[in-house]
């Protein structure tokens, strides 16, 4: 059976437990589930669920070979680089990514050092990923500021890059930019 929808288009998340007590399981134990479209509900990415005390978190659709990365509350250099060494470690990742960066819940203001030491992460991992489009989604003017700036530092290492109010319009963006995937990608 299929989980209901939620409204950023990926079916409901749980936390996993173990089914015999009830314990929770290791913070990677998340079950996300695939974008609306026939199918069922499958296990498509790792990372802590946004708004449970973690202020980078991901989940990717590995059909689209889309990461989407959220940002909550007050997030620190230190927190972002963890993301990006998560990122490094993990396997599951394909090839190539395009990116939604969703901004809209972030309270702090990253100065420009901050915004080019996390475009040099994105560097860092081409190694790894080849980055594809990268939509920034903020939709206050100072997030969209800083969105900007970070286009600025890291856009050379994406295909295309740009930044948007509204995440509907980002992620049509991103479709439109879609190359067609190869079996090993």
């Amino acid at each position: 059976a299929r989980a209901p929808d939620g409204p950023d288009g990926f079916a409901s998340r749980e936390r996993l437990t173990d089914q015999d007590d009830g314990a929770r399981l290791p913070s990677s134990a998340y079950w996300v589930g695939r974008p609306r479209g026939p199918g069922h509900v499958a296990p498509v990415a790792r990372g802590p669920i946004a708004g449970h005390g973690v202020p980078v978190t991901y989940d990717v659709d590995h059909e689209l070979g889309l990461i989407r990365t959220r940002c909550t509350g007050h997030v620190t250099l230190a927190e972002v680089a963890k993301h990006f060494r998560e990122l490094e470690s993990d396997a599951s990742l394909p090839n190539r990514l395009d990116v939604l960066l969703d901004l809209t819940k972030v309270d702090s203001n990253p100065g420009a050092d901050e915004l080019r030491s996390a475009a040099r992460e994105v560097e860092v991992l081409k190694q790894k990923i080849t980055w594809g489009a990268c939509a920034v989604v903020a939709d206050r003017d100072i997030l969209f500021g800083i969105g900007r700036m970070f286009h600025a530092f890291a856009s050379a290492h994406f295909a295309d890059a740009n930044v948007f109010r509204e995440p509907d319009e980002a992620l049509r963006w991103l479709a439109s930019r879609r190359s067609p995937r190869t079996a090993s990608e």
